[in-house]
């Protein structure tokens, strides 16, 4: 397959969806966020139960997932997956703690967001459908902890929501 292959973890309300998704150089953040199609591809699934994903229910070679549907994407490598399209995306952000709950899951970590009074608001009332949060520490609510690079939240899926102070540094990419 023509493209670059990026491993990823799918969650909806109910069930685990690992894969890989071919991103063609795009950055996984501006293919969930795309508008040109409400769907996505990926290859090689293991499907799981939400608190069971030691036991895979089925694994299939390719599945089609509304984007509606998926509440958080983990990004599972450790490399940034675009990184010639990273220059262009930079504009200045302030990096500030994020906790969130999510259906089955909350997630501790880092969010970026240009200088705002409000940043709460500025989370939830964004244009795009996913936030991307750093540094993450996701919990399941069977307690299985999984730490990531990168995720991907999908913003009307957040319950509860607290965004912190700025850290300490000042302004990041």
């Amino acid at each position: 397959m023509i493209g670059n292959q990026v491993p990823v973890t799918l969650v909806t309300h109910e069930h685990l969806l690992s894969g890989t998704l071919i991103t063609h150089g795009d950055r996984l953040l501006d293919i969930l966020n795309s508008t040109l199609t409400d769907m996505l591809c990926i290859n090689d699934v293991q499907i799981s139960r939400v608190g069971l994903a030691d036991r895979v229910a089925t694994s299939l070679p390719s599945a089609t997932v509304r984007k509606t549907s998926i509440d958080l994407a983990v990004l599972r490598n450790t490399e940034h997956e675009a990184p010639e399209k990273r220059w262009y995306s930079y504009v200045e952000k302030q990096p500030r703690r994020i906790f969130l709950t999510l259906p089955g899951c909350h997630v501790d970590g880092t969010v970026r967001l240009t200088h705002t009074p409000q940043p709460a608001m500025a989370v939830l009332q964004q244009r795009d459908d996913f936030v991307p949060i750093t540094g993450a520490t996701v919990t399941m609510a069977d307690g299985e902890v999984v730490a990531a690079q990168v995720v991907m939240v999908r913003r009307d899926s957040i319950g509860l929501l607290y965004v912190g102070e700025p850290t300490v540094g000042g302004w990041e990419q």
